[in-house]
């Protein structure tokens, strides 16, 4: 009685299924490490044995924090070693400004342009003293 989650007609109940585990892991982690029970003056898991210590809310959080992130970090190595490059990966080369071509009209060894096709405030070679 002490989870609502079963019952359809409340605010608490669970319409994922995932939702309801979590809550039902929560609810069993409070009964048997968290609540003292008025018979064994104690709770189960001392009395059985398991636990040293009554467990807090903030312990049990912890503990499925620490659980929570080395379930990713296991997902991320899983995930990074059914990757299999063929080649390793390889930095983009750097960009290295080069001189300016000679445009080929101005370049004397393509035998220049027709000296009828000049442009006027050109200095050509052919016209230097």
């Amino acid at each position: 009685m002490g989870n609502r989650r079963f019952t359809r007609l409340t605010n608490a109940f669970s319409k994922k299924t995932e939702n309801h585990c979590h809550m039902l892991a929560l609810s069993f982690m409070n009964y048997n490490f968290c609540r003292k029970h008025s018979t064994i003056k104690k709770t189960p898991a001392q009395a059985a044995g398991i636990s040293d210590h009554q467990w807090t809310l903030e312990d049990v959080i912890a503990m499925m924090d620490e659980s929570l992130a080395e379930r990713e970090r296991l997902q991320f190595e899983q995930a990074f070693t059914r990757l299999k490059f063929s080649a390793p990966r390889r930095t983009p080369k750097t960009f290295t400004p080069q001189a300016p071509r000679t445009p080929w009209y101005l370049d004397p060894e393509s035998g220049g342009p027709d000296p009828v096709v000049r442009k006027p405030g050109i200095a050509y070679r052919t016209d230097l003293p």
